[in-house]
């Protein structure tokens, strides 16, 4: 399995913990790029390096430009933010195109698997963040639009992501549609299939995009 290349803003001791650090600087499938506390050393490594995926350490809103730009140089870079918890600033970061979020209490084992879902294309963020998304992001009207464009979804499977964009639950989809649970899961996996995705969100992302 060829590596994973990592770039940070930050040196990673400071943005996760002691023991996560350690663990991604030391594990096999990672190589990892720490950057001297700025973005414009970022940009040096992103310029010169072949790097998968920029964990960028943000505090607020005011580092909006700097992610703006590298996603518009790097338009192949997965960038995923840490350090800002607020969700709302989460939120104008993920309408820059931000990939994910990583929490300052983030385990080992989560740390890995975050960074290579991202890896393969998908995104990462925890359920209240993708809840303001999915109910943000797309709309009945947009979800029309998508389909009058794009005819790869049925009607059925379209009434599944209009809840789905409303941030609904299994359950109160299936309840809303008069449909079991398992029916549910089943226009998902479908859904997921037609799309070229492997979540919600990354579903929801796509309809937008299209």
């Amino acid at each position: 399995m060829a590596k994973i290349t990592i770039a940070s803003t930050h040196h990673l001791s400071e943005i996760l913990s002691d023991q996560v650090a350690l663990c991604m600087l030391s594990e096999m499938q990672f190589r990892v790029f720490e950057c001297d506390n700025s973005f414009f050393q970022a940009d040096e490594v992103l310029k010169n390096k072949r790097v998968d995926v920029l964990i960028a350490y943000v505090t607020s809103a005011n580092q909006l430009q700097h992610v703006r730009n590298i996603i518009h140089h790097y338009p192949k870079l997965k960038v995923v933010i840490t350090g800002v918890n607020d969700r709302d600033v989460i939120f104008e970061y993920i309408q820059l195109g931000v990939k994910g979020h990583l929490g300052d209490d983030i385990s080992e084992e989560l740390l890995k698997r975050a960074i290579k879902v991202l890896h393969q294309g998908e995104v990462w963020f925890d359920r209240e963040v993708s809840a303001k998304v999915l109910a943000m992001f797309i709309g009945q009207s947009a979800a029309a639009n998508y389909s009058a464009s794009h005819p790869l979804l049925s009607d059925r499977e379209m009434e599944v992501m209009e809840c789905v964009s409303r941030g609904m639950k299994n359950k109160a989809i299936s309840e809303t549609l008069f449909i079991s649970e398992s029916t549910v899961k089943t226009h998902l996996y479908k859904i997921y299939d037609k799309l070229g995705v492997k979540d919600r969100m990354s579903a929801v992302l796509k309809m937008k995009a299209c």
